[in-house]
């Protein structure tokens, strides 16, 4: 991390410079297999940089000639995947593949990260396209799961009962100790709610929680409070201008690494989630 640190410095100069003139983007290339997790935690977490910019998203270039091989040999390309709001398609024209081909990969991709969009670059592909910030489409994915079983491992505490949450995950999904999670809450949460279940991940599961990315359902507020983190560091929230569509509840997808789902949902469910505020009727 400390030989990471160093060089990335230049890099941090550079995006100080280039923020103070006004860009419109900024683009950080890595290398192939690079873990893309600590040049984010570098951004979101530098309190210059942060003031600066917003990440927009992360793009990870996926080749259709080598795609299913890669993603089955290499960790590293399993992680940046995993990580990606946006999969690019590259070398389409010498692949050749079956269209059940790539919907084979897609479906690879999309059981450790189910919120990500694909493009498939061809030579007329608009740069503003790519770099334009994807619908925060966080859709609820079938039908809450519901627990009637007791569970052998540890957790910041597991309400089964909260009518208002829910938890979508599928133990077959995970690919070698990468999976997904979307918790989902019907009603606006407490501000204070939010912070704690963000510290409760940051502080117990940091490094476990690959990304996170999120929007609430604020008590007090109608506009939708975004929430960013990736590996326990978390960039500073902030409310969209609307809605993006008709569902005005609490959509949080987070990407695991060798953690048990339902003790990263508990850090949620084992919380408050009923507003101070909200006056309690009396028992009959």
């Amino acid at each position: 991390m400390a030989a990471f640190a160093a060089r990335f410095c230049g890099t941090v100069d550079t995006l100080i410079d280039l923020g103070e003139r006004g860009f419109d983007h900024v683009v950080i290339e890595t290398t192939g297999l690079a873990d893309p997790a600590p040049v984010v935690q570098a951004i979101i977490g530098h309190p210059l940089i942060s003031s600066l910019y917003r990440l927009s998203l992360i793009m990870t270039l996926v080749d259709l000639v080598h795609g299913e091989a890669t993603f089955a040999e290499f960790a590293e390309a399993r992680m940046q995947m995993a990580m990606a709001d946006r999969i690019l398609f590259t070398k389409s024209d010498l692949a050749h593949l079956p269209e059940a081909a790539i919907a084979r990969l897609r479906t690879a991709i999309t059981a450790i990260n189910p919120t990500v969009d694909f493009v498939k670059l061809e030579l007329q592909t608009d740069l503003r396209g790519l770099l334009a910030v994807p619908e925060f489409g966080l859709k609820r994915r079938g039908t809450a799961i519901t627990h009637e079983h007791e569970h052998g491992h540890g957790h910041c505490g597991h309400d089964h009962d909260d009518p208002d949450h829910s938890h979508d995950h599928d133990p077959r999904t995970a690919h070698q100790g990468i999976s997904s999670l979307v918790l989902t809450h019907d009603t606006p949460l407490p501000m204070m709610v939010v912070e704690t279940f963000c510290e409760l991940l940051a502080s117990a599961y940091g490094s476990q929680v690959l990304r996170l990315k999120g929007i609430v359902a604020v008590a007090g507020n109608p506009l939708p409070m975004v929430i960013h983190g990736v590996r326990g560091t978390f960039h500073e929230p902030f409310f969209m201008k609307a809605w993006p569509d008709a569902d005005h509840s609490t959509r949080i997808v987070v990407i695991l690494k060798g953690l048990d789902q339902n003790s990263c949902s508990s850090c949620l469910t084992a919380l408050p989630t009923e507003s101070p505020a909200t006056p309690r009727t009396a028992p009959p």
